[in-house]
């Protein structure tokens, strides 16, 4: 996660060492661990509260529709047809504006 080396490990332990002295550190360390443990269930208990409001499956399609690329085309195609029928209005006489 973080790609701490042992070098960079040895590092930040003789840092500890000289901030915190030999009988400070085990606190600190206890004080640490317990921080890292309760944070991970707080991130465990958020995300069970969050998982199932999701869906289990994605839902289905409705009738006439399928998934994936076509479902991009099918805004398109409507346009397409809608264009299609404006134009057989005006062929016939009547303007898009023009009652029927």
């Amino acid at each position: 996660m973080f790609n701490v080396g042992p070098m960079e490990l040895l590092v930040i332990l003789v840092l500890a060492l000289l901030i915190f002295g030999p009988g400070k550190l085990p606190e600190v360390g206890e004080a640490l661990g317990k921080a890292i443990n309760e944070f991970r269930r707080a991130v465990r208990v958020g995300s069970e509260e969050i998982t199932p409001a999701r869906p289990a499956s994605r839902p289905n399609p409705p009738a006439g529709q399928s998934s994936g690329a076509s479902s991009a085309e099918d805004p398109l195609q409507q346009v397409a047809r809608a264009e299609a029928g404006g134009a057989a209005h005006e062929s016939q006489g009547q303007g898009p504006g023009e009652g029927s």
